[in-house]
């Protein structure tokens, strides 16, 4: 039996959700709202409510508001090198370019929700640090320390993924837990609209993965109908953004505290309302408002899809899964021998359970075992990559590091487009990138990336404009492929033999 604390922050107030996960499945407890205030009263009140409820020890899952975070759906190449360590390196650079502070500055996190032979899709995440330290250092004022922060949108898609199905209990021990069939059409476009009170959260589906997120206020002194006027506008500019057609579906869920709601957007959008209940199967007395602190507890638990971590970001995502997997192989095989020993009856207890022990040690060392056999060959493979990275490193990285060494101090780049391999007429070279910017002298330019040995046929695209001390530039280059510069590497050695050896016959000669 594990407690569970959902807290779900918002500019002025924090939801405290306290949950009880046991074998029997997940029950919420109770929920309270408070002012978010670093209050001398506010603080009583939240300890008096975390004592009364004998919260102690509990892991911790927190939500923050969209508004504190940049989210944004973007779409990268896939590199020869595939897998999250070669994808993360990459991001880090991409989420720099969409952010307006530091990347040092910020924690991030991002998740894959689309791949596909040419590309991948990949939302992120980036937050301030100095929002997370006061979250922190709220939290610490009541000796909590959070497992995970992730976003409300986030949250409140795991909530609704949850919808009608169990949540918690034996299955969540056994790695088995279901999910609704919401998310999971393929061929469709649907929306999910979550309402609560003054907010509302909006998502796109497509083929069973999210790639449009929009979280927006809801102004209660405006009539419904405006209300669903400005819903209709949301979606027709977010076919234009995903170059959808249409709509097949819009899922809705906090529909009952604006009556009226479903009616007016049926007749208005013209397509299938469907409403939902969320965490309808959450045992426990009946609670709204809840979603954000819920999801987040999902999140952390591993039950919800979008897993976004806001804490200290870790560039390792693969780990071996063997040694869990076969603990919750024994977990199930012990749930079924205690079955059994209810159903034989008092007498046999003792027997059963001394039986269930001796199975336990018997199989200690083999469990050992797959452990370590499971560590090692986590290990080896880290080796391998590591040894195969530094054979073939990505061509993509290898022309950020030589853009970044051939540029002079005075040029700072605004944007890099790079394109993979193509072809001109029989020559082949590793695609073209397009840089834009500012230099002090954009014209020295040309000869500084002609003379690397990546770089060739570069030219200007546009006109140099003069923006304040700087020349603003735009210039395009062929990438050269590896073969070729393996070979202009040869040609370089071999030109240089003869003069060696002229060398070694001029000295000859003097002795």
């Amino acid at each position: 039996m594990r407690e569970l604390l959902g807290i779900a922050f918002k500019e002025d107030s924090i939801t405290i959700t306290h949950l009880k996960n046991s074998l029997s499945g997940m029950r919420a407890l109770s929920s309270a709202m408070f002012p978010f205030k670093s209050d001398d009263e506010i603080i009583s009140a939240i300890r008096e409510h975390l004592s009364r409820r004998g919260i102690r020890n509990g892991r911790i899952f927190v939500s923050i508001p969209d508004k504190w975070a940049i989210i944004k759906f973007t779409e990268l190449p896939l590199t020869r090198e595939r897998g999250r360590d070669a994808l993360s390196q990459l991001m880090r650079y991409e989420i720099e370019r969409h952010i307006p502070f530091q990347i040092d500055d910020v924690n991030y996190d991002f998740k894959i929700v689309d791949e596909r032979d040419t590309a991948v899709k990949v939302v992120f995440a980036a937050v301030p640090k100095g929002k997370l330290d006061a979250v922190n250092e709220f939290l610490q004022k009541f000796s909590l320390s959070p497992d995970v922060i992730t976003i409300s949108s986030f949250a409140v898609l795991n909530a609704m993924e949850m919808s009608g199905v169990s949540i918690g209990g034996w299955r969540e021990v056994a790695g088995i837990a279901g999910k609704s069939d919401l998310f999971k059409k393929k061929e469709q476009v649907n929306v999910s609209l979550y309402i609560h009170e003054t907010e509302a959260y909006m998502a796109v589906i497509r083929n069973g993965s999210c790639i449009y997120l929009q979280s927006f206020l809801i102004d209660e002194n405006k009539p419904l109908q405006s209300f669903v006027d400005d819903i209709a506008l949301y979606m027709t500019n977010i076919l234009a953004e995903i170059s959808a057609a249409g709509f097949n579906n819009l899922f809705l869920a906090g529909g009952a505290s604006m009556p009226g709601i479903e009616d007016a957007l049926k007749e208005k959008l013209g397509i299938n309302i469907i409403p939902v209940n969320m965490l309808d199967t959450l045992k426990g007395p009946e609670m709204t408002g809840i979603a954000a602190s819920v999801g987040a507890a999902l999140s952390g638990l591993g039950i919800g899809s979008y897993r976004i971590n806001m804490l200290k970001h870790k560039a390792d995502y693969e780990t071996s899964k063997t040694a869990a997997v076969l603990a919750k192989i024994l977990t199930v095989m012990i749930l079924f021998i205690v079955l059994g020993i209810f159903a034989t009856g008092a007498g046999k207890e003792k027997k059963y359970l001394q039986s269930v022990e001796d199975e336990l040690k018997k199989n200690e060392p083999q469990v050992k075992a797959l452990e370590k056999l499971s560590s090692d060959i986590n290990t080896f493979k880290i080796h391998r990559d590591f040894m195969f990275n530094v054979k073939k490193e990505d061509v993509a990285l290898e022309v950020l590091r030589e853009v970044t060494n051939v540029l002079p101090s005075d040029t700072w780049i605004t944007n890099l487009d790079y394109k993979g391999v193509s072809s001109e007429g029989e020559k082949k070279t590793d695609g073209e990138i397009v840089i834009s910017g500012f230099s002090a002298s954009s014209s020295k330019l040309i000869s500084l990336l002609e003379d690397s040995p990546f770089f060739e046929q570069v030219v200007f695209v546009g006109p140099i404009r003069k923006v304040m001390e700087k020349e603003g530039f735009k210039l395009k280059a062929y990438l050269v492929s590896p073969e070729k510069r393996a070979m202009t590497d040869v040609s370089s050695i071999t030109d240089m033999q003869p003069v060696v050896k002229e060398r070694k016959g001029q000295d000859e000669t003097a002795n």
